[in-house]
């Protein structure tokens, strides 16, 4: 990455539209009014970290010196830097999904997206996925997360949280991937969130509702039993086979166009 270093004034009116990172979170407000006061008072310290904008003029580090030279209207040198390329703020420790929004993904890129995209990983045998590799799942396979983006298990609220955690929406997904049908999987996925049957095949839904509903997930172990589990329930539901009980799946992996089974 290449940097080009220039001192500058760094006047609050200069800078008063670039006091954030990208799409990225608020400054911490606490830490703002310290610096602002620090800067008032001419107390304030240099720790010998530049301030980074990117080549598109997006502040990728030190939102909380400039948000309080804003605020405090005085005037202070700064090293500051144009990098080629994308450079996070050194301060603090960026989540998968802020970096995305930085990176210009948009808003495909949330907490909840990001955390399904790993577990996508994770199940396809990448254990520990980069955030990079996060980043590209989404982003590959963007017609699927616009899908969930708009979906009823992406906007359901949280008073039914056990029924979209991430598991079980990583399956929901990969149904979809897989050529699952898809006036079925919207059909799935609202008796899944409403619990209302209304034809025969819907009753095979209900099991796994009911098992959510009753069984958090607390580790590694019963995620990945919940996610064979709704997998099990997809495959009963497609097929036409009404259960009674939460069946839960053993190894086994699903070719949803052809209703059969591997493994």
């Amino acid at each position: 990455m290449t940097y080009w270093e220039e001192k500058i004034n760094a006047h609050g009116s200069i800078i008063s539209k670039n006091t954030r990172h990208g799409n990225s979170d608020q400054p911490h407000e606490n830490t703002v009014k310290k610096y602002a006061r620090d800067m008032r008072n001419g107390n304030f310290e240099e720790n010998g970290e530049p301030i980074i904008f990117n080549t598109k003029g997006e502040l990728t580090n030190g939102q909380h010196r400039l948000t309080a030279i804003v605020r405090s209207g005085v005037t202070l040198e700064m090293v500051v830097v144009t990098a080629d390329g994308n450079k996070h703020d050194l301060n603090s420790r960026r989540k998968v999904y802020q970096i995305g929004r930085m990176e210009g993904y948009g808003e495909l890129m949330t907490p909840k997206n990001t955390s399904i995209a790993r577990y996508l990983l994770e199940c396809s045998g990448r254990s520990n996925p980069t955030e990079t590799e996060i980043i590209q799942e989404i982003k590959n396979n963007e017609n699927v997360f616009e899908w969930f983006f708009k979906s009823m298990m992406y906007n359901t609220g949280n008073a039914k949280r056990p029924l979209i955690r991430v598991p079980v929406c990583a399956a929901v997904m990969s149904a979809y991937k897989s050529g699952y049908p898809m006036f079925k999987l919207d059909r799935f996925c609202e008796v899944l969130i409403d619990g209302i049957p209304s034809q025969t095949a819907d009753y095979t839904i209900l099991p796994l509702r009911d098992y959510l509903l009753t069984h958090p997930a607390r580790g590694r172990k019963e995620n990945k039993d919940i996610y064979m589990r709704t997998q099990n329930a997809l495959y009963n539901y497609e097929s036409g086979k009404v259960v009674n009980r939460c069946q839960a799946a053993v190894n086994e992996k699903y070719k949803w166009g052809k209703l059969t089974k591997e493994g």
